[in-house]
């Protein structure tokens, strides 16, 4: 269970740090620097004929703001690769903070991230465009994570439907905030889950509605337990900073339930992961572990 939970998790955190990839700001390809430009895999070659290698207006770095060099090609045997006028061939590559050329895990050089470059018989031209630099490459931890809870002591009674509400407290902000919460069939049946608050007169418009995703998750090895998992994600990285009501769920107890207190649990595998993110003014992202309060329902 808990690889297949891993697999779901991860996949979701793979969504909620991909939006930092979108925050970022636009950064024209300057031309005030010169390398040489050759023919490999980054270039389409508009004529067959063309020069090898041409000189063209390119950033000293790429879009991602690492360091651009020419590095000479070499065989197998490290020996350097000649063209067939003799001058050796070269690529560009990028290298670290150390100058030192960094490879892929093949051990081949990796590739700077370019603009558009095509190769004719006039020579090279580069497109220029405007590229997106990703300025939120700095990752920032944070313990103050907003709360999420349920009411402790729900009333119903056996064959009632009962809904109630996931409430988002001491609210830090955020763009992306999961929750997963555990449901017992024994005892209940899952009638209905949205995001926000329906009662809302606002509520079609809501971010909470309009940027929540839930499904639920059966755990092969606890077959008494459906999950639902709740995972809001903003896409325009707008923060929700107020409290607010983050999900509506309706449950119905099950007609053979006898009296008693029965838990709505917040499912362990949130604790202690990073479930929330958001992007400060300079576009770093802040990642956080929000504070999970179960609730209960008291059958009568």
């Amino acid at each position: 269970m808990k690889k297949t939970q891993s697999k779901i998790l991860a996949a979701s955190l793979i969504c909620l740090l991909s939006f930092s990839m979108t925050a970022c700001k636009n950064d024209k390809i300057k031309d005030n620097s010169t390398v040489v430009v050759t023919q490999d895999t980054s270039v389409t070659s508009e004529n067959d004929n063309s020069a090898a290698s041409t000189e063209a207006a390119i950033p000293e770095k790429d879009a991602d703001g690492s360091k651009i060099v020419t590095v000479t090609v070499t065989d197998t045997d490290k020996k350097p690769v000649t063209q067939s006028g003799g001058a050796a061939s070269t690529q560009l590559a990028i290298v670290d903070k150390d100058n030192n050329v960094i490879t892929d895990t093949k051990g081949n050089n990796v590739k700077p991230n370019l603009p558009t470059v095509t190769t004719s018989a006039g020579g090279v031209i580069v497109t220029t465009k405007e590229t997106q630099k990703d300025a939120a490459q700095n990752i920032q931890t944070s313990a103050d994570g907003p709360t999420l809870s349920i009411d402790q002591k729900i009333e119903a009674s056996a064959g009632q439907e009962v809904t109630f509400q996931i409430k988002v407290t001491k609210n830090t902000g955020y763009s992306g905030l999961i929750a997963w919460l555990d449901i017992d069939k024994r005892y209940f049946d899952i009638i209905d889950y949205k995001g926000g608050d329906p009662s809302d007169p606002d509520y079609k418009m809501s971010d909470q509605k309009n940027n929540m995703s839930i499904s639920v998750y059966n755990k092969p090895n606890k077959s008494d337990i459906d999950t639902l998992v709740f995972f809001y994600y903003d896409q325009s990285l707008a923060q929700v900073t107020e409290d607010n009501t983050y999900a509506t769920v309706t449950l119905k107890v099950k007609d053979s339930v006898p009296a008693g207190e029965y838990p709505l649990e917040f499912d362990s595998v949130a604790d202690g992961k990073v479930l929330c993110n958001s992007i400060a003014d300079d576009k770093s992202i802040i990642e956080s572990t929000p504070k999970y309060i179960n609730g209960s329902i008291v059958v009568k």
